[in-house]
């Protein structure tokens, strides 16, 4: 009897291991038909990000195209921008129509509380004085201090070359902004040296040099705050 039972569990072994490799066999194939699913499904995907992202392109290139359009077609932008291009700046550059639109936009200065009147004379901080007022505004104010050449700057001011609105300007800002407010500067009223400059820089007109523009943009920093209308208005007058 046990050697009549032997094939049969042989075969039923047999039949067991077939039925279990043909179970691997769908299951791989299987696995493998929801591997390809997944791969169309993040091909579909990412297809479709880049054609959004292409869309997102062109929608903003159009937008870009548009701005500039727009900008260019305005008269007092387009002379802005041929100024900048250029090799030199020439206020001449600016026709009349211009710089009355600029004017307007930008009255120096338009705040209420600003005193127009002749200011009383004020009395100059030293050479050396002004040597360190200015110096230490290349750590205060840095960025406004870049067109600087340390030992031009000096040698003019040591002379007496710079114009007097800048001066005033540098005084006002750097005894505001110094670093180290000494007793020696306390002595000077910044108010004195910033109304000074206004009633100078409000008395000029076109063409405007480089100190102009420095001043301007010096001002707008003495005068800046959250509130303040003068600080806008000198650094739109620097950007003329």
């Amino acid at each position: 009897m046990q050697f009549q039972d032997q094939p049969e569990n042989d075969n039923s072994k047999i039949q067991n291991n077939d039925v279990q490799k043909n179970s691997e066999a769908e299951n791989f194939s299987s696995s493998i038909m929801e591997n390809l699913k997944k791969d169309s499904n993040r091909s579909k995907v990412l297809r479709s990000i880049e054609i959004k992202t292409a869309n997102i392109k062109k929608i903003a290139e159009k937008i870009k195209k548009s701005i500039q359009k727009n900008f260019l077609n305005s008269n007092h932008i387009s002379n802005r921008a041929r100024i900048g291009n250029a090799s030199r700046f020439h206020s001449k550059s600016l026709n009349n129509a211009t710089l009355n639109h600029f004017s307007k936009l930008y009255p120096l200065p338009t705040d209420p509380n600003c005193d127009l009147s002749e200011p009383e004379s004020v009395e100059y901080p030293s050479y050396n004085e002004l040597e360190d007022i200015s110096l230490s505004l290349i750590q205060s104010l840095n960025i406004i201090m870049m067109p600087m050449k340390i030992s031009d700057f000096l040698h003019k001011l040591k002379n007496g070359t710079f114009p007097d609105h800048f001066i005033c300007s540098i005084i006002a800002v750097g005894i505001k902004f110094s670093p180290q407010k000494t007793s020696q500067l306390s002595k000077y009223d910044k108010n004195s040296f910033s109304n000074r400059a206004k009633h100078i820089l409000s008395k000029l007109s076109p063409p405007y040099d480089l100190y102009y523009i420095w001043s301007c943009v010096l001002l707008s920093s003495y005068y800046f705050n959250f509130s303040s209308r003068l600080s806008v208005e000198f650094i739109g007058r620097a950007m003329m």
